[in-house]
């Protein structure tokens, strides 16, 4: 699947504002694939018409498909459809840690902050300088939110924002009423911080992704009042630690896991075309595909690192189209992020991936790696990929990769949801775009 399609950096990119000392740290394309929102770690928001985007890599496409006589004539112009500048910055004081389309009006942004416990709205109808509206609750200031969603009331069919924060609790706002969320779910501190969330079966149930590896369920469509309680929550459908299920699943791998695992999930999301299959990704840099619901481990995509990766060193170590160098390099043994400086560091912040292809690929970068990676969804599992003998019989299938040589580190990727490119995110914060190579007719 991987190596029949040949992707790589296309020749026109979007031109970011650049400045030292930061990154990209999030983007997201509207449901059209019309305008690219991208978040950096200082604070700026830039949006990117991806129309002209797609002209301007016609028009160069065309140019360089000209005799060379009349190429060198155009060579001024040749410059001038290299780069697309932003239509719209948006500036802000602290680092974007997740961008936002409304889904129900593609006029409507929404960003979150790594240490600040707002979520801002921004009507895109009018070039804004300033969010319309602002979500908050009494929490902390250094609570900020690391995911947030957007939903409807099942009761009112309003519009609502459901937003996890840096201490674990999850809150539902009705965007017309911005002080006061709906509902408030408090978890216990051993889960961790929520870090990522997403909706499956029909939007029915939320699943949250922590940075301690737990998997927490809630049904949105079943209020409930909790013992002791004030208000009505979402029910608790399940919570349980990822990892003692991937244990289960594929013993050996588990074990290389225990032995390289740096921290918990960084994101869950849906995988396309399905009911409650998640991709998670770990701050290690695994890929684990769960139905969660039923709890069983689907697929497995491992990066071993520092002495693990020595045990198990093979010919694959020396393919340059698959190997992450990072995995020279041991992994920390912190947790994951836990106090607001070490939110805001960029080598705890980890690439949030995307699927291409309908679901048959997913994209994402790794840490201390400046490669971009594929991960083929429909492979099969190979004789080396296989857990021991000593292992009891699995289901769970082994996923491979491919990589693609950048310049810098990928820091975000987001797949374009109509063309068959992802645009990638970069330490330098640079933006590149990555795609098939155009088929030559004639040939």
């Amino acid at each position: 699947m991987l190596r029949s399609r040949e992707l790589r950096a296309l020749g026109v990119a979007p031109q970011p504002v650049l400045q030292p000392n930061q990154w990209i740290s999030c983007m997201e394309f509207d449901t059209d694939g019309v305008i690219l929102a991208t978040g950096s770690s200082n604070g700026m928001i830039a949006l990117y018409d991806f129309d002209e985007y797609f002209h301007r890599l016609l028009v160069l496409r065309n140019l360089q498909a000209k005799p060379l006589r009349q190429a060198t004539n155009d060579a001024a112009t040749h410059g001038t459809f290299k780069t697309v500048r932003p239509i719209h910055i948006l500036n802000t004081a602290l680092e974007i840690k997740r961008i936002r389309w409304n889904p129900m009006d593609q006029d409507i942004l929404a960003c979150s902050f790594t240490a600040r416990n707002e979520i801002h709205l921004y009507n895109l109808k009018k070039f804004p300088t300033q969010p319309f509206r602002v979500l908050k609750a009494p929490t902390r200031p250094s609570s900020g939110y690391y995911d947030f969603l957007f939903t409807k009331s099942r009761t009112s069919n309003a519009p609502c924002i459901v937003g996890a924060d840096v201490d674990g609790s999850i809150r539902m706002w009705d965007t017309h009423v911005p002080s006061k969320p709906v509902w408030v779910v408090v978890n216990s501190r051993d889960v961790g911080s929520i870090t990522s969330m997403c909706l499956c079966a029909g939007q029915q149930y939320l699943i949250c992704g922590t940075d301690r590896g737990w998997l927490l369920i809630f049904d949105t469509w079943n209020i409930v009042v909790p013992a002791f309680g004030q208000r009505p929550v979402p029910k608790r459908v399940a919570q349980y630690d990822l990892l003692v299920h991937l244990r289960a699943a594929a013993p050996t791998a588990a074990n290389n896991a225990t032995a390289a695992l740096g921290g918990g999930v960084v994101s869950v999301q849906l995988v396309p075309n399905t009911a409650a299959t998640i991709a998670c990704q770990l701050l290690n840099d695994w890929i684990v595909v769960v139905d969660a619901l039923r709890r069983h481990v689907l697929q497995l995509h491992t990066v071993l690192r520092g002495a693990v990766a020595a045990r198990h060193a093979g010919p694959s170590s020396s393919d340059p189209t698959t190997f992450s160098f990072g995995e020279h390099d041991t992994w920390p043994s912190s947790n994951g992020p836990s106090t607001r400086i070490e939110a805001s560091t960029w080598k705890l912040h980890r690439c949030m991936g995307s699927f291409m292809f309908g679901g048959a690929m997913f994209t994402t970068g790794f840490a201390s790696d400046n490669g971009l990676y594929t991960i083929d969804m429909q492979s099969q599992p190979t004789a080396t990929e296989t857990p021991s003998k000593m292992d009891p019989p699995s289901t769970v299938q082994f996923l491979r990769r491919l990589r693609i040589p950048m310049e810098h580190f990928v820091t975000a990727v987001a797949a374009h949801p109509v063309s068959h490119v992802i645009v990638c995110g970069m330490h330098s914060n640079a933006i590149a775009v990555v795609g098939p190579e155009p088929v030559d007719a004639s040939s």
